[in-house]
């Protein structure tokens, strides 16, 4: 197992009333898996996977991350956490669009001690990869919706993470480039990378090793119609 998280709860507190996201949530994630989980917009998807990739903290329960306590109060150590073991997609790419393609996929190495050419030869394989090394000195805004959503996956991948947290990955693909990024997810996680889309599209669900619906701020197991 991966990841088990104990009655994670995440509220958020003003001065007249409380804004409950996440209210007892239960859950565990195995290596490798390929998990969905859906739900209406607002119901706490992105908080989720936000906690799970330590961007965020809890507001109460315990999250162990094979089988060791993620402790959100030390930020030297969550930063450490985010940098050795999780990679982020999100559905609009968020590459910096001032920065080539190569240089967009190498920014995560840039805090490794590498030599440039360890890091070129990293960048270049990945790129190869995703079947974008001739793409390789363009700018974000030359690239197609699909080829930047594979240069974000090439991204994400580049430092071998344990665990990928996407979020609506293929929301604004159309049905051409959601099969490309899936089939790239299904093979990431076949390798071996736990991988966790936020999704609110049955048919990515029904393509993954399991599915979970968010209601009511708790996360329900249904079997997929």
């Amino acid at each position: 197992m991966l990841i088990e998280l104990i009655d994670i709860r995440k509220y958020y507190d003003s001065k007249r009333y409380r804004v409950v996201a996440l209210d007892g949530v239960d859950l565990k994630i195995d290596k490798g898996e390929l998990l969905a989980i859906m739900g209406k917009s607002g119901c706490g998807k992105s908080t989720l996977l936000h906690i799970l990739g330590g961007l965020i903290g809890t507001s109460d329960g315990t999250y162990l991350y094979q089988g060791e306590t993620v402790d959100f109060k030390n930020k030297r150590k969550l930063a450490e956490f985010r940098r050795n073991n999780v990679g982020f997609i999100v559905q609009d790419f968020a590459l910096i669009k001032e920065k080539t393609i190569y240089d967009n996929v190498e920014l995560p190495l840039n805090t490794r001690n590498l030599s440039k050419l360890k890091r070129k030869e990293m960048v270049n394989e990945m790129l190869e990869k995703v079947g974008l090394e001739d793409k390789i000195w363009r700018y974000p805004y030359e690239l197609s919706g699909g080829e930047q959503q594979r240069v974000a996956i090439a991204r994400a991948l580049i430092h071998n993470p344990k665990l990928i947290l996407a979020d609506e990955p293929t929301g604004s693909l159309d049905d051409e480039n959601q099969i490309i990024i899936l089939k790239m997810l299904k093979e990431v996680a076949r390798k071996g990378t736990t991988v966790v889309i936020a999704t609110h599209d049955i048919a990515i669900a029904r393509e993954c090793n399991r599915y979970l619906y968010i209601s009511d701020r708790k996360i329900r197991e249904t079997e997929l119609l």
